[in-house]
């Protein structure tokens, strides 16, 4: 029964994830029961859970989207994203980035963040190389909330950075901190941008390094 219906519509699947949180167990168990089925066919179930957390009008589906999300593309025991298909992987980096400029409600936003932080951590070197000019790029021309979120996900994947990768940032680094810090007007971007900046410099290893900052 859980294999064969794993591939649903978009508004069943809203449904399932609503009896997640009913306070009935046996309905609350058969929604679990099919959220654990539905792991097996990844590249279905992490492109919903991405397309229905924009989709849904109900805020805690999207909640819940964004947090089932985020256990399924970061490094946890849960991750499934080595398991998708190449186009699936590459949709998904591409909707997640493009969703950081989108308007939505603080907490989705956030949650994305972490979602493309998490996923950034595992992957950002050698397989997604758009990440981090995506990132510069938005801080320096998006919105004042995409600017916060794009410095959010950068104090968060800055502990992920190997050595050489950190000490090649550093010049871009402290431009987009100066940038934020100097030219915003937005006070939540002044306060992300010297979070991570105090992030950053918790980091650097080279005494030159640190002095830039």
């Amino acid at each position: 029964f859980f294999v064969a219906y794993t591939m649903c519509s978009l508004l069943e699947f809203e449904s399932v994830l609503k009896n997640v949180v009913n306070p009935d167990k046996n309905i609350r168990g058969q929604a679990e029961q099919f959220l654990e089925a539905s792991k097996a066919n990844a590249n279905w179930l992490v492109p919903a859970l991405l397309e229905l957390s924009k989709a849904s009008q109900d805020p805690t589906v999207c909640h819940m989207c964004v947090v089932l999300l985020r256990r399924y593309v970061s490094r946890t025991k849960d991750s499934l994203f080595d398991g998708l298909n190449e186009e699936i992987k590459a949709n998904v980096k591409t909707q997640m980035l493009a969703r950081v400029v989108e308007p939505q409600p603080n907490m989705i936003r956030k949650g994305l963040a972490h979602c493309i932080a998490g996923l950034g951590s595992i992957i950002m070197e050698n397989q997604w190389p758009e990440l981090l000019p995506t990132l510069f790029a938005i801080i320096q021309s998006g919105d004042s909330e995409s600017k916060a979120t794009a410095l959010l996900i950068f104090s968060t994947i800055v502990p992920h950075f190997t050595d050489a990768m950190l000490a090649a940032q550093v010049s871009p680094l402290k431009d987009m901190l100066s940038f934020a810090m100097q030219q915003q007007p937005a006070m939540d971007v002044k306060i992300a941008a010297v979070e991570t900046a105090m992030q950053i410099v918790a980091y650097l290893k080279a005494p030159r390094h640190i002095q830039a900052f």
